[in-house]
């Protein structure tokens, strides 16, 4: 009985809010979460096993990129094969794609690629 009654307490509560001020919290809330998506980051680790008829490990690869936010979608800069660094030629190519002069990386609907920054770069390793 206890419990029905603070529940009506609570509805009654909500139903006496400000409709403007709902909007203007829903609002202010948005917009924290727009600021925070904007300094939102993590690395993506893949790793690639390759087994022989026997079931044994043949070979094994992985590569990891860094996904962040730009322009409001995702952008995937491949950082590393095989735990190292990528080599410094095709880090200088990684780093270009997030320019946001660059084409592949404005255009959304650039073919090829779920995500901003060009083809996945993540599709598999060197044999």
């Amino acid at each position: 009985m206890r419990g029905l009654i603070l529940a009506l307490a609570a509805a009654a509560a909500i139903h006496a809010q400000d409709p403007v001020e709902i909007v203007r919290r829903a609002a202010a809330h948005d917009d924290r979460g727009s600021e925070l998506r904007q300094h939102y980051t993590y690395l993506q680790r893949q790793e690639q096993r390759e087994i022989d008829s026997s079931g044994k490990l043949k070979k094994t690869g992985s590569d990891t990129v860094d996904i962040t936010l730009l322009e409001g979608s995702p952008y995937r800069r491949h950082i590393a094969h095989n735990d190292k660094p990528l080599p410094p030629k095709e880090q200088a190519k990684e780093d270009e794609k997030k320019d946001p002069g660059n084409a592949t990386v404005s255009r959304p609907d650039f073919p090829g690629h779920a995500l901003r920054g060009g083809p996945d770069p993540v599709v598999g390793f060197e044999k």
